[in-house]
Parts: structure tokens; sequence; C-alpha cells
């Protein structure tokens, strides 16, 4: 984006790094110009995203090869969007009782209603497959799911190992209400 006018910490018009919609909608079909979405999973790019925009996953795209949060592992956090993002520590919202809010470093967030209609009965198999694959959990990971206390946690659980064919998939049984109440134990919000 070399050149760019955009925004600048000290009120000033020169070439920066950070741009402004106004300019992002100039330069979008700039061959010379990228869009990146960055995210940890697809699902939000594939609901909707800037025309011409690519997605990278902060997981797979922007580890350094270094880095040991095992692969075969895949952590599925299955809570809402606003608990795995730290908002909130109980689904409802309450404060009584409550522990940290966030979620465990490295989870991947696969919220329940992606495997579940409204009326709690599973979505068709391709539909979950593909949530799943948007998320890049496989079937040849081991997958450990929680959630705030195991009920949402065990019906994905169940999705994946009965109605998709995940050979490897277990519960983290105390699932949130243990980790986040659980003094010292890392937390990523």
């Amino acid at each position: 984006m070399a050149g760019a006018t955009g925004w600048h910490a000290d009120g000033s018009n020169e070439s920066s790094p950070i741009v402004d919609p106004a300019w992002i909608a100039a330069h979008r079909s700039d061959a010379n110009v990228r869009l990146v979405e960055l995210d940890v999973s697809r699902a939000a790019y594939d609901a909707g995203h800037i025309p011409g925009a690519v997605f990278w996953s902060a997981y797979s795209d922007l580890r350094d090869g270094d880095y040991v949060a095992d692969p075969a592992i895949a952590l599925l956090d299955v809570r809402s969007p606003l608990e795995y993002d730290g908002e909130r520590f109980w689904p409802s919202g309450a404060t009584a009782d409550a522990g940290r809010a966030g979620r465990v470093p490295g989870a991947i967030s696969v919220p329940i209603d992606l495997l579940r209609t409204e009326d709690d009965t599973f979505r068709e198999i391709e539909e979950m497959r593909r949530a799943l694959e948007r998320a890049d959990v496989t079937r040849e990971q081991r997958v450990i799911t929680y959630r705030t206390i195991g009920n949402r946690a065990s019906q994905a659980w169940f999705a994946m190992r009965y109605l998709l064919g995940y050979r490897h998939v277990s519960m983290y049984y105390a699932s949130w209400a243990e980790w986040g109440k659980t003094e010292g134990t890392p937390i990523e919000s």
C-alpha cells in the first residue's frame, strides 16, 4: 500500500498504513493493492466480505513454522460469539458467580448454532461438514469440544462422532465453567 493516504496518529494526511473506507473503495480494483481479511475462522468471511478480499487464517496462514499449538489437535469452542470473544461468561449474560470471560488459547470458534437449528435439531450433514471445514477442523485431527458447562459441547461431540464420522472426538467435561474460574489458566479474548 505504498503511497496510501489515510489516517495518521499525528493528524497529518501523509502516506500511512492505516486507510479509511473511501480509500479502500477507490483502490479495490488496483492491481497493486490486496485486501486481506484476517480472522481465526472463515465463517465471517464466508458470510460477507469486501469484494476482492482474500481470507487469511490467523492459525494456519500467519503461524510461524516453528510454532508448536499441535495441528493434529483442534480445540473446538462451541459457545456463542459473545462468549468466545470474552464479552460474556454465561450465555445468558448473568454475572452471578461468574468467572473470567474469554476462551482457551488456540481454541477454534464453531458456534453450536452452525451445527443445529433453532428448534435444536441437527442441520443437514453437508451443512455441518461445511461449517467445520470453514473452521479448518478436519476428520484427521483429534477434536476436543467445550462450552460453558458441557451441554452444547456434548451436542457437537455427538454430531461429529456419530453423524459426521469423526473418529477422534472427545469433550472437555468441565468446560469453561472450570477453566474460566480456575486461577492461573491462560485466557484469550
